[in-house]
């Protein structure tokens, strides 16, 4: 059978406060939960000596899963768009040249 929490790590963490009632021999020890309307002062079932009450609180606890904190993500890169390798730096060239050429034009016809 495989666990399926393998590799996991849990923590105990508290998610609240019950307070139970019992009901405690004072001769024998012996204890009975009683509601909350119940007399706790009666008689033990066990050896019929008197009883009284014990308020008894406990913790109620989950394991919840530890998260690892992933590191974050790298945007992607945009795909698309103008770029200057290839067509970009034709068409630099391209301008460069004609920038050139009617600098120099523009130069013999002052002539």
């Amino acid at each position: 059978m495989e666990n399926g929490n393998l590799g996991k790590q849990f923590e105990e963490v508290v998610t609240g406060e019950v307070i139970e009632r019992f009901s405690k021999c004072d001769y024998c020890g012996t204890m009975q939960r009683i509601g909350a309307t119940e007399d706790a002062e009666t008689c033990c079932p066990t050896c019929g000596a008197k009883r009284h009450e014990v308020l008894e609180k406990r913790l109620l606890k989950k394991q919840v899963e530890i998260k690892k904190e992933e590191p974050p993500k790298q945007p992607e890169p945009v795909k698309g768009g103008f770029a200057w390798n290839g067509l970009g730096k034709i068409l630099l060239f391209i301008i460069v040249v004609i920038l050139i050429g009617s600098i120099v034009y523009v130069i013999s016809a002052m002539k």
